[in-house]
């Protein structure tokens, strides 16, 4: 392992290939960032030292480094480098060959681009490097969002292109490079991100897409309806939920998410494959849904679930989402469901009410309590006959521990 601080034309300028480790949610930044980002690097430039803008952490591997933290700010760089060379184009001959010079040293090799992201964002990389022509949705893509926001304060700052490149070349980065070993570079990417939320969502995402594509793809589609409806923080407390109920009611810290979450597909894989797995997870995130936005066409049902979330009774919603699955899977009726729901949200109210009484009760394990009810009722083999294994059925299974 080796670290220094160089200039970020010197980085670009000497990678053959820029690798994303594909372990973040996709590029954050937007229009509103990027206006303040360059103001700052204008603002930033009139001081006479460097312009330091943090830690990039790299795996080499031969000709080729791996970005396993530093992806963001290396892509907004050479966003703006691609803005930088649009101004340049087509305004003289000088200008043309400072163009093809930046174009060729810092963002191509052999006529490809060095910095390679991942799946669609990589296809509109590519487009706005080489000015091709975006479809509606991805002119709604933050990439080119950014882009865009480059170009108009180039234009509205009157910026030229050498002063601009000036600029640039003052930015630099501490940049550690880390020779490949042993350790996988998803578990570095843990170690320097382990304390943000995000981050342990991104890691199970690529986790299940590099044990089964298929799978990932299946996980991607529940990860983006929640991030489609403003609820990408809500998707880590319904994993935290899944994973407490998984192991007997036991809360899951947040900053080892990932590792619990790991340790529990580990585990299942011995009895189910990856595709059925992601499928009952994703399965489960519709129910978290349904029971977040009271969304049931039973009016009964909708209002208790309405009056439980009224009163913050999230604690109750590992549990609920056992019975729902139960109640989806046909092991208990809508009745038997109501009477769940009333019997919690009578607690919760008295809860409420009697502040001072202590009143607690666990209810990820009144799970344990329901599948005694479905034994008793001889529902249990037609379950495991039907190969509908609900969320305490897999707790039958040796837990596990991280």
């Amino acid at each position: 392992m080796n670290s220094s601080i160089i200039n970020i034309s010197e980085v670009l300028n000497n990678a053959k290939n820029l690798i994303s480790a594909g372990f973040s949610s996709g590029y954050n930044f937007n229009e509103i960032n990027a206006e303040e980002y360059f103001d700052e690097l204008i603002e930033y430039s009139t001081l006479p030292t460097p312009i330091f803008s943090g830690i990039i952490i790299m795996e080499k591997s031969e000709n080729e480094l791996t970005l396993i933290d530093g992806l963001q700010r290396i892509t907004t760089i050479c966003l703006l480098l691609c803005a930088l060379c649009e101004i340049y184009k087509n305004t003289s001959t000088k200008n043309e060959t400072a163009k093809n010079k930046i174009f060729n040293m810092f963002l191509l090799n052999n006529g490809e681009p060095k910095l390679q992201l991942k799946n669609r964002e990589q296809d509109i990389y590519k487009k706005i490097l080489f000015s091709e022509e975006l479809n509606e949705e991805e002119l709604k893509n933050n990439l080119y969002k950014t882009y865009q926001s480059f170009l108009s304060k180039i234009s509205t700052r009157k910026i030229s292109g050498t002063q601009l490149f000036k600029i640039i070349s003052k930015i630099q980065f501490m940049v550690v490079i880390t020779n490949k070993s042993e350790i996988s570079t998803r578990e570095l990417y843990q170690a320097l991100n382990y304390n943000k939320d995000k981050f342990q969502v991104n890691l199970i995402s690529d986790f299940i897409t590099q044990i089964d594509s298929v799978a990932g793809e299946i996980w991607q589609e529940t990860v983006d309806c929640y991030y489609n409806l403003g609820h990408h923080e809500l998707l880590k407390t319904f994993l935290l939920d899944f994973l407490t109920i998984q192991n007997d009611g036991k809360i899951t810290n947040k900053n080892i998410l990932y590792n619990k979450f790991k340790s529990y597909f580990n585990k299942m894989e011995k009895f189910q494959d990856a595709k059925k797995i992601t499928q009952n997870i994703c399965k489960y995130a519709q129910y978290y849904l349904k029971i977040i936005k009271s969304d049931f066409e039973n009016i009964e049902i909708q209002e208790q679930i309405t009056i439980l979330n009224n009163n913050n009774g999230n604690d109750a919603y590992p549990y609920l989402m056992e019975a729902l699955g139960d109640l989806e899977n046909g092991h208990i009726h809508q009745d038997m469901f109501l009477d769940i729901l009333r019997m919690i949200n009578s607690f919760i109210i008295s809860r409420i009410e009697n502040p001072d009484c202590q009143l607690k009760v666990d209810f990820a394990s009144l799970s344990t309590e329901l599948n005694k009810m479905l034994i008793s009722s001889g529902q249990t083999q037609e379950i495991f006959d039907d190969g509908k294994l609900t969320i305490n059925e897999m707790n039958n299974l040796s837990t596990f521990e991280v």
